[in-house]
């Protein structure tokens, strides 16, 4: 029985702690700050199938094909490729036979649209198709949030000054603070982007080289933060 008795006084405590500011004037505002940036970590997944090269390459041959090309375009594979999965399945062939296709998933981290364009352009030339684009991030998005908080906090008291100097009063101390993050939107959904063809149809105008990529980028990263701020009034 003292034990529940406790319990219920650390409880009624906790809510008094919680709610004792509104038993003195306040003054309650919001601001948001928000902010477009440019992406700079794309991650893509190669998809190397014995199927896609319908048995003429062993997927280790498509590996080494595929290395070599992303160094020619400047990729540093050990730092930016990572092998993500590994399988094989069966496909039935005349007289009832059957063969292994074994494939391999990779990541791969690029920076840039034109890198990005440029290693869709180089793997096309070597018969690799299979590349999509996952997402599009900003690698230093927590220090960018932490500055759009503060941002966001610094308009809210501009307000509540305003407001409170309005009816003849003036802000004191913050009693509260709650934020809510808006996360950046990649534009697509959460869906990834397959791109085919670059080269093959380049290729067709060009001949065995490659256009130059155009030197476009993605659409930037919408990031949000909305804080609401109550302050004493003196």
């Amino acid at each position: 029985m003292k034990g529940i008795l406790l319990l219920l006084l650390l409880a009624g405590s906790n809510l008094f702690a919680q709610t004792n500011f509104l038993n003195q004037p306040y003054i309650e505002t919001s601001a948001t700050a928000d902010t477009l940036i440019m992406p700079n970590r794309i991650n893509m997944s190669v998809i190397l199938s014995e199927g896609d090269s319908r048995g003429k390459k062993s997927v280790e041959e498509l590996e080494q094909v595929m290395k070599t090309a992303l160094t020619q375009v400047g990729i540093d594979v050990l730092k930016e490729l990572t092998l993500v999965t590994l399988g094989s399945d069966y496909e039935r062939y005349f007289l009832g036979g059957l063969k292994v296709n074994k494939t391999k998933l990779y990541q791969l981290t690029v920076h840039d649209a034109v890198t990005a364009s440029k290693v869709i352009t180089a793997l096309e030339q070597v018969d690799i198709s299979n590349v999509s684009i996952n997402s599009k991030q900003y690698s230093k998005q927590e220090k960018l949030l932490t500055e759009l908080k503060v941002k966001a906090v610094k308009k809210a008291k501009e307000n509540a000054q305003a407001l409170a100097r309005a009816a003849g009063k003036d802000i004191g101390d913050v009693l509260f603070i709650s934020d809510i993050i808006t996360p950046a939107n990649d534009n697509q959904n959460n869906k990834p982007v397959v791109i085919r063809g670059v080269a093959s149809i380049g290729s067709g105008i060009y001949g065995n080289r490659a256009p130059d990529p155009l030197p476009v980028d993605f659409q930037k990263l919408q990031y949000q933060v909305h804080v609401s701020v109550i302050f004493s009034l003196k």
